[in-house]
């Protein structure tokens, strides 16, 4: 009796095997990496949510400034001599007080910023050429002309010349159209349309001048300068992302 007893005694506080072991890590392995995928998809969903937010933002405010002025956001040159960029163009309707300083407007809170699309177009180490914001304008919207001394300028293009606001972009992820300070937060098919701005799961969303988003892979981005992508004098095709 004695034998027996010791016997499921020793039965009972058997360990687990070495197949078991490994059973088990396998699993634990498993569910780790599905919290982890799932973890990382509504991280990214979330961040795609916001930048359509920031971007539906800038539009209305891109609007509100359009109704009132007759043109949209003026980005470079004026006609006084001074310059300019959008966001200081459109800073009432961003939320800051007239005459508030570029660089203040720059680097405030409360301008739209895609905290993922940061991570890729961080603060740059030159002072003069800081990525500090995320989004970018049509460079095609700045209505570029000449003044009196035959010299470019950039009073903003009048509304009234776009041919089909549907099909125009407004304001995209990522920046910049050129190297210096006056370029940066422009977006034009040479510079813009680059890997490191569709960093929304390969795809970057667009506003356009009507108020929609759309989201788009590299090779959907048309190419074609003239397109009405970029061009807001041209007619629509069938489809914005036909090239």
């Amino acid at each position: 009796m004695k034998t027996v007893r010791f016997n499921r005694l020793a039965t009972e506080r058997r360990g687990f095997t070495l197949v078991e072991l490994l059973v088990t890590i396998t699993i634990v392995i498993v569910l780790a990496a599905l919290v982890f995928i799932i973890s990382r998809r509504a991280i990214n969903t979330a961040h795609n949510a916001e930048c359509v937010a920031n971007l539906r933002n800038l539009a209305t405010a891109g609007m509100s400034y359009e109704a009132e002025h007759g043109v949209y956001p003026n980005h470079g040159s004026q006609r006084d001599g001074s310059r300019s960029f959008w966001f200081k163009t459109l800073e009432v309707e961003l939320g800051f007080e007239p005459g508030t300083n570029a660089a203040v407007i720059e680097r405030a809170d409360i301008m739209p910023t895609c905290k993922k699309c940061l991570r890729t177009h961080g603060p740059g180490t030159n002072p003069d050429n800081r990525h500090i914001r995320t989004y970018s304008m049509n460079h095609d919207l700045i209505g570029p002309t000449k003044n009196s001394d035959d010299e470019w300028v950039f009073p903003g293009l009048r509304s009234t010349r776009v041919v089909n606001p549907s099909a125009t972009a407004f304001f995209m992820d990522g920046s910049v159209a050129g190297t210096g300070p006056y370029w940066q937060y422009l977006a034009r098919i040479g510079q813009w349309v680059k890997p490191e701005n569709f960093i929304h799961d390969g795809k970057a969303n667009v506003v356009f001048l009507d108020g929609h988003v759309e989201s788009f892979r590299l090779e959907e981005v048309p190419t074609n300068p003239e397109h009405p992508f970029w061009n807001p004098l041209q007619r629509d095709p069938d489809t914005p992302k036909h090239r």
